[in-house]
């Protein structure tokens, strides 16, 4: 399988974070329940977000422990291997609650190549004909 650079493993996330506000929109948690394509589009860009962070180096995780890796790749797991026992519920108050937190509130990572070269990596919201969605901009 071809290793994925952390740039591209970042921007793999804000892609899949996006998708899930798109698939998403307006929709009450009611309609998402009625809405079998919604469920398995949402579930597999958490699992997409999941398996991104659980790829990233440790170091990079460990130089930005503000985020909640762990409970991410968890979350992941939990999706995959116990599909049998989602709680949707609980899927929707993710998606409501620290998705839209982590999407408005952007971020900042500082990350070191082997190379020595510093790249910054800036996570801002924008909107987009009513859809929040995210941005990566990568500076060298």
């Amino acid at each position: 399988m071809p290793k994925r650079k952390p740039l591209q493993t970042l921007e793999d996330i804000a892609d899949a974070v996006d998708k899930i506000f798109i698939y998403t929109y307006e929709m009450s948690f009611q309609e998402f329940m009625n809405n079998d394509q919604a469920i398995d589009a949402v579930l597999r860009n958490f699992g997409v977000i999941g398996e991104a962070a659980n790829r990233l180096p440790c170091n990079f995780k460990s130089e930005n422990g503000s985020i909640e890796w762990r409970q991410i790749i968890g979350f992941r797991n939990h999706i995959i291997h116990e599909y049998f026992q989602i709680d949707y519920e609980k899927i929707w108050r993710i998606k409501e609650g620290k998705l839209i937190e982590a999407a408005e509130d952007g971020i900042i990572i500082e990350y070191e190549t082997g190379k020595g070269k510093k790249k910054v990596i800036k996570q801002e919201t924008i909107l987009f004909t009513d859809i929040k969605t995210t941005k990566i901009q990568v500076k060298f």
